[in-house]
């Protein structure tokens, strides 16, 4: 169980680091479902938790850019 916690605190921290692998996490929590094959994790919603801290990522490292802009510079944005 110790290396569970450990491989996820790690994916947490890359998941803080940059938006890129915390998308990458998300979508490997989302399709590994590791609260199926092991029943313990499910009352910790690790799904939401990486999703969280995804958003948390994103925003720091859109804060730490010089533009600080929180969208891309493409022509969809004007859409919305």
């Amino acid at each position: 169980m110790i290396w569970i916690i450990s491989i996820g605190m790690a994916l947490l921290g890359l998941s803080l680091a940059t938006p890129f692998w915390g998308l990458v996490t998300y979508i490997g929590v989302l399709y590994l479902r590791p609260m199926e094959v092991y029943p313990f994790l499910s009352q910790f919603h690790i799904a939401r938790i990486f999703g969280i801290a995804m958003i948390i990522g994103y925003i720091v490292y859109a804060s730490r850019n010089e533009e600080r802009n929180f969208f891309f510079n493409a022509p969809q944005d004007k859409v919305f």
